[in-house]
């Protein structure tokens, strides 16, 4: 969004291999692009560090809502947007690994599923499941949160 926007437009001569530019070309009328309609809620900024230990934050998040093009509008009063700080992005954040007998296992190998590598993305979020095989020195017991109903 912003004012006093201008399209140059150029003539582009095709030499039979490539474009060349020529000296023909005009500049458009002043145009304006206004914010359009709220469309997602944004973080501008991020924390200071994915855990803050139950205290407040260094640097505090900052989330706005955004058009499609990514600018902030800056005055709404009729969206409504709720915003969700989860304690962490883990589909189970309650997995209990039994260390009973004395030693403490280490992990050998932690391997993501293909479909993970293969996606260019690199944030994931909350709704986001990661398939991850772990694989320990020896055997342990997992216990996965009695509130999914699982075991």
């Amino acid at each position: 969004a912003g004012y006093g926007y201008r399209l140059k437009y150029e003539f582009l001569q095709f030499d039979g291999a490539s474009l060349e530019e020529t000296s023909i070309g005009t500049i458009g009328a002043y145009f304006n692009v206004d914010i359009g309609p709220p469309h997602r809620l944004s973080i501008l900024q991020h924390t200071s560090g994915g855990w803050a230990g139950n205290q407040p934050f260094h640097i505090q998040p900052k989330v706005a809502l955004v058009d499609a093009g990514g600018n902030v509008v800056s005055s709404d009063s009729t969206s409504i947007v709720t915003a969700h700080l989860t304690p962490s992005l883990a589909y189970d954040s309650k997995v209990i690994i039994n260390t009973a007998n004395d030693a403490t296992p280490s992990i050998i190998l932690a391997e993501f599923s293909q479909s993970i590598e293969e996606d260019e993305r690199t944030l994931y979020g909350p709704g986001d499941v990661i398939h991850i095989d772990v694989i320990f020195d020896q055997e342990v017991a997992i216990f996965p949160s009695v509130d999914n109903g699982t075991l």
